[in-house]
């Protein structure tokens, strides 16, 4: 038996927007039993059997969710009865709501992680232009490390890092990272991202060629407080290849020795003597290598207290007389007293200012 042609356009009417529009439930209920015959067992169970069709199969007839409820409250006036359990196709009304609350949940989970991902994208696009506040900073740091493909989506290149570097220095390490990690110029292990092939794989992998431009371009760039903390973030965390701290060192000196202003001067000294010591007490650079270039910069700049303290240590490795617990920092209590250099082979004398450096 199948359900008569007739019958099937009136169940249709009754879930149209303009029925929706022009009648309210007991007003469907009364169009429905007057139309069809509900008398007859056969036709209940033609009829249940074409709305229930409807809601598993046909959903683009049932664009709404108002359409389901009309559909499933036509399931429910087919057996009227007292006791809405003795409905026998009241499991299947529960079984659509299910289906229908997750599969909206999916969705509303959907839109919300594309609108958080659209939100980071501008985030992480504002950060080349500007400082980012700290709770925003978080919420790029925390999605980073949650998800570090993200790092590839937001058009970064090398020659735009330097102002990422400028502008949020913890976000341009913590993306350097990612790209390091995803390239064969460390040996620290690559963090696997999930996808559905081996080709969505490859969008997210970084060559070893372009690392080395991001990382030829921070090196090169002008020196900061900024550069200096990523470059330091970074050697801490992978083994960089030396020439780019030899680099990055000559560049530093270089910049300081370029300043014609005599206060900014100091400063940078100050903070680059502080900043070469970090990098010798955690053995980040090879002493060796530069040990000369950087003799010769505390020598001109012996005036100033940090470059004291960093050529006593310069004279302690020299000396093989380096300890550990011994390494001379800006902090030491002897360092408000008169510095004795051994600049020559006579030694020269200095006093120097008490002025705090910064520290790395």
């Amino acid at each position: 038996m199948h359900l008569e042609l007739k019958d099937a356009k009136a169940i249709l009417s009754f879930i149209t927007d303009e029925s929706l529009v022009s009648c309210n439930f007991h007003r469907i209920s009364e169009r429905f039993k007057s139309t069809i015959d509900l008398r007859n067992n056969d036709t209940k169970q033609l009829v249940g059997e074409f709305v229930t069709n409807l809601l598993y199969h046909h959903g683009y007839l049932l664009p709404k969710t108002a359409h389901k409820i009309v559909a499933m409250f036509l399931l429910y006036e087919i057996y009227d009865t007292n006791n809405c359990m003795m409905n026998p196709y009241v499991g299947i009304i529960f079984d659509i709501i299910l289906n229908d609350l997750s599969s909206n949940e999916e969705s509303s989970i959907e839109e919300d992680t594309k609108q958080i991902s659209n939100e980071l994208l501008n985030l992480l696009e504002k950060a080349l232009s500007s400082s980012l506040t700290l709770s925003q900073q978080q919420t790029v740091l925390s999605e980073l490390q949650t998800d570090p493909k993200i790092a590839f989506q937001f058009g970064l290149i090398p020659k735009t890092f330097p102002k990422l570097v400028e502008n949020n220095p913890v976000i341009a390490n913590e993306i350097l990272l990612i790209y390091m990690k995803e390239s064969s110029l460390t040996s620290t292990p690559v963090e696997t991202v999930s996808s559905s092939s081996d080709s969505d794989n490859n969008l997210y992998k970084v060559s070893p060629e372009i690392v080395t431009q991001y990382l030829s371009v921070l090196v090169n760039m002008e020196m900061s407080v900024h550069s200096m903390e990523v470059v330091k973030r970074i050697s801490a965390n992978v083994e960089l290849p030396p020439e780019f701290m030899n680099i990055y060192i000559s560049n530093c000196i270089k910049t300081c020795e370029n300043v014609t202003d005599k206060y900014m001067q100091n400063r940078l000294v100050r903070l680059v003597c502080v900043f070469l010591q970090s990098l010798i007490r955690n053995k980040i650079v090879n002493v060796n290598q530069v040990f000369v270039e950087v003799q010769t910069f505390c020598v001109e700049f012996s005036r100033i207290r940090e470059a004291a303290a960093l050529f006593r240590m310069l004279k302690l490795i020299d000396n093989g007389e380096l300890l550990s617990n011994n390494v001379l920092s800006v902090g030491d209590n002897e360092s408000n007293k008169p510095i004795k250099l051994d600049i020559t082979d006579n030694m020269v004398h200095r006093n120097m200012n008490g002025n705090e450096g910064a520290h790395f």
